[in-house]
C-alpha cells in the first residue's frame, strides 16, 4: 500500500529522522547482526492542525478556485476534489480517493505541489511545524 504521507513528506523537503529497528531476519539489533537494513525513516506526525492548515493553503492559492471533500459511503471512499477555473482556457482538475482521510488529502497535496499549484515551501513549513 502506497504511503502518501510519506511521498509527501519526502516531496516537500521535510527531513526525517533515522530510527533503529531491530532487524527483521534475525530479530537482533543492527550492531548484533551486522545487517545494514535496521533502520526507518520517522517523519513528523500528519497532525489533524496541519490537514487544516494544508486545506486553507489550498482555498487560499490564488490558481485553485474551489475544493470539496466528502465521503462516498457506497464505496467507503474519502474523496478531494478541486479545480482552477481560469478565465480563458480549460478548467484544470485534481483528485484522489482513499479510505483513509489522511492518505487521501496527502495524496492530492502531492499532486498539487509536483504540478506546481502549491508553494512546496509552504507545504514544507506546514509539515514541519
Amino acid at each position: 500500500m502506497t504511503n502518501h504521507i510519506e511521498e509527501l513528506m519526502k516531496a516537500a523537503g521535510v527531513e526525517s529522522k533515522k530510527v533503529e529497528i531491530r532487524c527483521q531476519e534475525c530479530d537482533a539489533r543492527m550492531e548484533e547482526c551486522g545487517c545494514f537494513d535496521c533502520f526507518k525513516e520517522v517523519y513528523p506526525d500528519f497532525t489533524p492542525t496541519k490537514q487544516l492548515e494544508l486545506i486553507k493553503l489550498i482555498i487560499q492559492a490564488d490558481n485553485i478556485d474551489n475544493i470539496h471533500q466528502y465521503y462516498y459511503e457506497i464505496s467507503n471512499m474519502f474523496i478531494f476534489e478541486c479545480r482552477s477555473l481560469p478565465e480563458l482556457g480549460a478548467c484544470n482538475q485534481w483528485s484522489t480517493q482513499n479510505a483513509n482521510y489522511e492518505l487521501a488529502l496527502a495524496e492530492l497535496v502531492l499532486i498539487l505541489i509536483t504540478e506546481n499549484q502549491l508553494d512546496k515551501s509552504e507545504v514544507k513549513k506546514i509539515l514541519e511545524d
